[in-house]
């Protein structure tokens, strides 16, 4: 009895127990970020897509990290688009989920 009683137990909390999701990110190389201006800019434009949850701008290594909203993603062309109308070029863009 006892160990049906800690089955039944063990059962419910897996059935019960919240899914463990994970926001994907986006990383990418930008050529001409210099400032922190350079950076503001870009987090402005990604932060009005619905699709963006953070933006870290890293001047040091020109690396822009983009993190997405659980469930959601941009592709890698619409961003590199976002991208290149605020005046900047990217490349090497990589996803992690």
């Amino acid at each position: 009895m006892k160990t049906q009683f800690k089955t039944l137990v063990i059962t419910a909390a897996v059935i019960f127990m919240p899914a463990a999701s994970f926001a994907a990110t986006m990383k990418a190389d930008i050529s001409g970020l210099v400032c922190a201006f350079c950076a503001q800019s870009l987090e402005k434009v990604f932060m009005k897509q619905p699709e963006v949850e953070e933006i870290k701008v890293d001047l040091d290594s020109k690396l822009v990290t983009i993190i997405f909203k659980e469930g959601q993603v941009i592709s890698t062309e619409r961003a590199n688009a976002l991208i290149t109308d605020a005046g900047y070029a990217a490349q090497n863009f990589r996803i992690e989920e």
